[in-house]
């Protein structure tokens, strides 16, 4: 197949950073490594990269020069030379039989440059999706980016792994987020699915450049009959907006019931208002108040009367207090909470505070937004962790719902909270109990498949791998430095040996 396309710099580098969200460097597969470059018959330009599960489409809807046809290109090759190449220059992609190349200006003149020749063949169809266009609306990027914040990133939480399409109450629809020690959902969603959904996290989904490129329309395609056990749960999803289309598989899994962890109104009883200058006040504060190194990074709100102070304190050292502006009533109280996820509520505008006790989940709370953060035990106990049980789905009644697990997340192996958290933890959990649980496993449950404990044991894996490479990271830094400060230190002993070869050839 011959094929020749004309493509200016400046469109590439608008479409390259989405598509290298998708493209793994490391995968076995050539053709992962390369995007698919498209120039049809009308003349428009498709370009176009997956890694197997997720398949990112860039639309770009003006004539291009060239012979219209396909042709794969290495993405990291191409994105080398358009970092080189001046806005207004033009990269001609040009692939004859077997041999594909690209031409570029280079030092005043035109380059030829010869490029790895992966067949068409080899790069897997793109799923067509053939479900309604179901409108979404700014509110919705809005409460996907937030769910997907606060998604878990613990392999052996895959059902986790990304935000939940809440479709089970059918007068309000839910988009969840949770990494079982904080929780997010927003409602007033309409989707008209099946059933609930859940889509995975991923870069692509949270990058600006696909966020900001106009209104977003949903598709599901279901699995037709006899294809699974559950033949009618949604097999693949899709995002379209102006210039780029999404598709990818959802995360198969039940999602915890994440209604049972949300207190109810009946039971809290403190109550905290914050207006702006009070949420300055503690966004500001929160970087610089002692503690910060610890793993909980733990901070303090306090109810005395009518006024709220924030507290935190470091090893050792005497409690920093802070007065903060907001409206308060209801019984005093101290609860500690995650700093990161205090700021992270506050900052998604949950600025309504509603605590039952110091060991019970923090509601955070705004028009038409939720969040639950899991407290964190007194600063002073140094008891030995509370193993929590083991982690399950939802009986079989709340298994269509988009559901969030209770605020301990038992099974994580990448952020493991130190002792007292842990126990938090746990006390928060026997304190849930009157709200609802998910930890009592249903019989269906009991015998995981065995392709989702493969699943799970990747994600593990994969975990470890990446902790490995950052500690290998860790080790290459300080290995550097220790060899500038060797040779600093050589510098050192240099000049003072001339300094004393000097001082022996005075004369007195």
């Amino acid at each position: 197949m011959k094929a020749n396309i004309e493509i200016p710099v400046a469109d590439l580098k608008m479409v390259l950073p989405g598509l290298s969200k998708i493209v793994s460097r490391r995968s076995a597969l050539p053709s992962l490594g390369c995007i698919k470059v498209s120039l049809g018959q009308d003349r428009h330009l498709r370009l176009q990269a997956t890694n197997l599960d997720q398949f990112v489409t860039a639309r770009l809807n003006k004539e291009y020069q060239g012979k219209p046809g396909d042709m794969l290109v290495p993405l990291e090759d191409l994105s080398s030379i358009v970092k080189r190449c001046a806005a207004d220059d033009v990269i001609v992609l040009n692939v004859d039989g077997k041999q594909t190349s690209m031409m570029y200006t280079g030092a005043g003149t035109r380059i030829r440059k010869p490029l790895k020749h992966v067949p068409l063949d080899e790069f897997p169809p793109e799923m067509e999706i053939k479900g309604e266009p179901i409108k979404l609306d700014e509110a919705f990027k809005e409460a996907l980016q937030q769910a997907l914040d606060c998604a878990s990133t613990d392999g052996s939480r895959y059902e986790l792994q990304g935000a939940c399409l809440d479709v089970s109450n059918k007068e309000a629809h839910y988009v969840v987020g949770t990494d079982g020690r904080h929780l997010f959902s927003a409602n007033s969603f309409l989707f008209d699915v099946p059933e609930s959904i859940i889509v995975p996290s991923g870069k692509f989904l949270i990058w600006s450049g696909f966020i900001e490129d106009g209104p977003w329309t949903l598709q599901v395609q279901p699995l037709g009959k006899g294809e699974s056990k559950a033949a009618d749960k949604p097999a693949w999803i899709r995002l379209d907006s102006e210039h780029w289309t999404y598709v990818s598989k959802p995360i198969e899994g039940n999602y915890p019931n994440w209604k049972q962890v949300v207190p109810p109104a009946t039971v809290l009883k403190s109550h905290i208002t914050l207006g702006e200058p009070g949420i300055n006040i503690i966004l500001e504060a929160l970087p610089l108040l002692p503690g910060i190194e610890d793993l909980d990074q733990s901070v303090s709100l306090e109810i005395k009367g009518d006024h709220l102070t924030l507290k935190a304190k470091g090893d050792g050292t005497e409690w920093t207090e802070i007065p903060i502006p907001a409206k308060v009533s209801g019984l005093p109280v101290t609860v500690s909470v995650n700093r990161m996820y205090l700021a992270k509520a506050l900052k998604f505008g949950c600025v309504q505070i509603d605590i039952e006790n110091k060991t019970s989940p923090v509601l955070f709370s705004a028009k038409g937004k939720t969040m639950v953060i899991c407290p964190i035990g007194p600063l002073d106990a140094k008891k030995a962790p509370v193993a929590p049980s083991d982690p399950s789905t939802s009986p079989p009644e709340n298994t269509s719902a988009a559901a969030t697990p209770p605020p301990a997340e038992s099974t994580s192996t990448t952020a493991e909270p130190p002792e007292r958290n842990q126990e938090s933890m746990a006390q928060t959990n026997g304190a849930a109990v009157t709200h609802g649980t998910v930890d009592s496993p249903s019989p269906e449950s009991q015998d995981t498949p065995a392709i989702d404990q493969i699943l799970a044991q990747i994600g593990t894996v994969r975990e470890g791998v990446k902790k490995v490479l950052e500690d290998l990271g860790n080790f290459d830094r300080l290995a550097r430095r220790a060899a500038r400060e060797q040779r600093l230190n050589e510098k050192e002993i240099n000049r003072a040996r001339s300094t004393l070869r000097s001082l022996k050839s005075v004369e007195l």
